[in-house]
């Protein structure tokens, strides 16, 4: 039986807070590490706190998965201090109010698909007792030494299986243990994550402009849909970016801005494609985009 399936992409399901280091501790570091400033560090929460408090509230019926709180970078490495900082926040919401009408959807289908196997039931014993016979024959032949009408009954028991598995494949029982699984996987998880200078973000090959929020360079959705699952996704920009690929987005660095504050903003949504837009609309994009570094 498939169970409720939480789900997790572009990395944004883990944990409700990510952030990214400067540089990790275990990477090469050949100019060496020092500790943020209390300056720098409160530059990065400010603008953590813009974006935290830019996300919409927990829905009725949902809850956030994890502590939400902010963390911001404390140790970095000197190679790389004069390049933007990449740091983020994120958050994940799951559905919790609808559990039981969700369970009980997974288990009518299952319910459903054991009557449907019990009706066949009777026919997969009659056939499953002619094969355990006919095994019975070829053991005895071959224990007697004539392997040569040992092997000639091969055929009829590989008859014997293909009708079993016909029998045992009728009915809609695959399709509807699908269709359940994907109705109970549907709008159970949405997360939202704002990136601080991120180098890159990548799109959908099929996604589609909507109209730009107060202060974004680009605004993106698509949606992606498989047995699990319908999802959508929104990806909106604010800063200076350059589109170098078909789905690839690439940051342009601004040299008069500080490495800390914040040179680029990159927001992504995932959600039930019903829900995209809603959430899209319940994000304060007009504060956010105020934190960005003039």
């Amino acid at each position: 039986m498939r169970s409720i399936r939480f789900l997790t992409t572009l990395g944004w399901a883990a944990a409700a807070i990510l952030v990214t280091s400067v540089a990790r501790a275990d990477a090469p570091c050949d100019a060496g590490f020092r500790a943020s400033t209390p300056a720098e560090r409160q530059t990065m929460t400010a603008v953590l706190q813009a974006a935290k408090k830019a996300l919409p509230p927990v829905p009725a019926g949902w809850v956030i998965v994890g502590d939400d709180q902010i963390s911001v970078t404390t140790s970095l490495c000197r190679d790389g201090e004069r390049r933007p900082w990449n740091y983020s926040f994120g958050r994940t919401y799951t559905q919790v109010g609808d559990y039981e009408s969700r369970q009980k959807v997974i288990a009518d289908a299952g319910a459903a698909t054991a009557a449907e196997f019990a009706k066949k039931q009777p026919r997969l014993d009659a056939i499953m007792a002619k094969m355990t016979k006919l095994s019975e024959q070829q053991v005895a032949l071959v224990q007697k030494g004539d392997m040569a009408r040992a092997e000639a009954l091969n055929a009829e028991m590989a008859k014997l299986q293909a009708e079993y598995q016909k029998i045992a494949d009728e009915g809609d029982s695959e399709k509807l243990i699908t269709a359940a699984g994907k109705e109970a996987n549907r709008d159970v998880e949405m997360s939202i994550g704002v990136r601080i200078n991120a180098a890159a973000e990548s799109q959908g090959s099929d996604a589609v402009s909507f109209a730009l929020p107060p202060g974004a360079t680009a605004a993106l959705r698509w949606n992606t849909s498989d047995e699990n699952a319908d999802q959508g996704y929104a990806l909106v920009l604010f800063g200076k970016w350059n589109r170098t690929e078909k789905i690839r987005w690439n940051s342009v660095y601004r040299n008069n801005v500080a490495p800390n504050a914040a040179n680029s903003i990159s927001v992504s949504i995932i959600a039930d494609p019903n829900r995209i837009d809603s959430m899209v609309k319940s994000i304060d994009f007009k504060s956010l985009a105020a934190t960005l570094a003039k």
